[in-house]
């Protein structure tokens, strides 16, 4: 029985562990739908300037 009880309190400690570090970790910049977002806005403004770039060399080449 005792060993019932001890494995019950590991089990409480590892949930309250893993909640103590699991908050902050979410608020993480780099988690957030904010980061998220401006990446992706990031990567699109890359693409279109390739584009813009190779269309004007392109254009200088004819």
């Amino acid at each position: 029985m005792n060993s019932n009880n001890d494995s019950s309190l590991h089990n409480e400690s590892i949930i309250s562990q893993f909640t103590k570090q699991a908050i902050p970790f979410t608020q993480l910049s780099e988690h957030s739908n904010q980061y998220g977002l401006n990446t992706l806005m990031y990567q699109i403004l890359m693409i279109i300037c390739k584009n813009i770039e190779s269309h004007n060399l392109l254009r200088n080449i004819s």
